[in-house]
């Protein structure tokens, strides 16, 4: 983890300026792209205190981290990797498929799959054929739809890398522009801070990058 990113999280954690915006007024940057440390379930958000909320493990309470200093590393961690003279390559692209004619080959398999159950009821498919049939179809279907999120991957990126002050047009984002763009970049795992912490630590927030 560089040195800077830790730094710049720490301004903004202390940061008196800092406006903090109620929960409920701007959703939450995390909740249910995060994961949680213990169970690998996703994470949601809810208040804990008047002053802030936390994410917490959607399944069996896990964890239950301090929302606004997550947030706050996540954002610095963003805005460092945009930052670097490099963040142009993740928009590179010279296998770029046509997405529009992903989108009709999508659409066309899915029309498949529902005409199989009016074959089936005509008696034309057996039940074997049916299912045989229908894995084959939601494979394919598959793969088109990992094809079609791998193309969205550049255009979500498209107006960041590169940017004379990164941070300033990430804070300009939408609140849903900016979890496409996370959830393009990383995953993200919270792990308990440990019994009777009182500093934030961020070797308790795993980031995986995701490769191009």
């Amino acid at each position: 983890m560089p040195v800077e990113t830790f730094q710049a999280a720490v301004a903004l954690l202390t940061d008196p300026g800092r406006r903090q915006a109620a929960p409920s007024a701007r959703g939450h940057l995390l909740s249910g792209l995060a994961r949680c440390g213990t169970c690998g379930a996703p994470v949601n958000a809810g208040t804990r205190r008047p002053e802030y909320f936390a994410y917490r493990c959607r399944t069996a309470g896990h964890i239950a981290r301090r929302g606004d200093h997550v947030d706050a590393y996540v954002r610095a961690v963003v805005v460092a990797r945009l930052s670097r003279p490099d963040a142009v390559d993740l928009l590179r692209d010279d296998t770029r498929p046509d997405v529009g004619e992903l989108r009709i080959r999508s659409l066309a398999l899915r029309s498949r799959l529902d005409s199989l159950a009016v074959d089936f009821a005509d008696g034309e498919l057996t039940a074997s054929q049916l299912r045989t049939a229908t894995e084959r179809i939601r494979l394919q279907i598959a793969q088109v739809d990992a094809v079609l999120a791998a193309a969205g991957r550049v255009s979500v990126l498209s107006d960041l890398a590169g940017q004379p002050d990164t941070a300033a047009v990430w804070d300009g984002l939408a609140l849903d522009r900016q979890r496409a763009v996370i959830d393009a970049l990383m995953v993200i795992t919270l792990h308990p801070p440990g019994r009777g912490a009182r500093t934030f630590d961020p070797s308790t927030i795993k980031i995986e990058w995701r490769t191009a």
